[in-house]
């Protein structure tokens, strides 16, 4: 199976449905209706930490704001074109505001479905406390939650970023173009899986586009 378990409310620690590992048409085992649900459009995500962007845990530095802003954009205009279906990493960084601006379009825009794609049980074991309680708060609001590993090793990582890839039709990535890491990795096995890709790059500034015709203006 692809996932391990269902983490929310009543369905936690239960296996997931046969159907899931297709990612086509699985139960909704976490939402008060049995009714099986397509996903045609889906998007996955993928991004910096903070560290690596050089402004450690200042989310008001402009360069942060400015990412945000940007990710609404992107999110906007992709809600726009009908993808409701979202695979979020979990990590620090970019993969959380990724989430956040979701759940708060899914206010507004309640058939969101995120999908919280987790590579080990302790993924946030080392991080502060207010990190966790982060993570923890955005985890519960994500209507399905898929766990690799019961503790971190070697390969949990590059498993969730496979997952990723694998399953959606087009990639948002928050990289610069040249730091090394998951997000590279996860970006290089788009390119080769030829999955169109957005990115959003907290360097420059700007959102490029890479086998899409989604356009967004970078300048506004």
């Amino acid at each position: 199976m692809c996932y391990n378990h269902i983490d929310k409310g009543k369905d936690r620690g239960k296996p997931l449905p046969r159907a899931f590992c297709d990612a086509s048409v699985y139960a909704n085992a976490v939402g008060n209706s049995n009714k099986a649900v397509i996903m045609e459009k889906i998007c996955g995500m993928t991004g910096m930490r903070l560290h690596k962007l050089g402004v450690k845990n200042n989310e008001k530095h402009p360069q942060i704001i400015k990412l945000k802003h940007d990710i609404n954009c992107v999110l906007e205009e992709l809600l726009r074109r009908g993808y409701m279906h979202f695979l979020n990493g979990m990590a620090l960084g970019s993969d959380t505001f990724m989430l956040e601006a979701l759940l708060l379009y899914k206010k507004r825009y309640p058939d969101i479905f995120i999908e919280a794609v987790i590579p080990c049980l302790d993924q946030a074991c080392k991080w502060s406390n207010a990190d966790r309680e982060r993570y923890e708060r955005n985890k519960l609001q994500c209507d399905l939650v898929g766990i690799y590993a019961p503790r971190f090793d070697d390969d949990c990582m590059k498993k969730r970023n496979e997952e990723i890839v694998k399953r959606c039709d087009l990639l948002v990535a928050c990289w610069d173009g040249v730091t090394s890491g998951g997000t590279q990795q996860t970006v290089n096995l788009a390119i080769v899986r030829n999955k169109p890709i957005i990115l959003i790059n907290p360097s420059s500034y700007a959102i490029e586009q890479d086998k899409t015709d989604l356009f967004f203006n970078a300048n506004r």
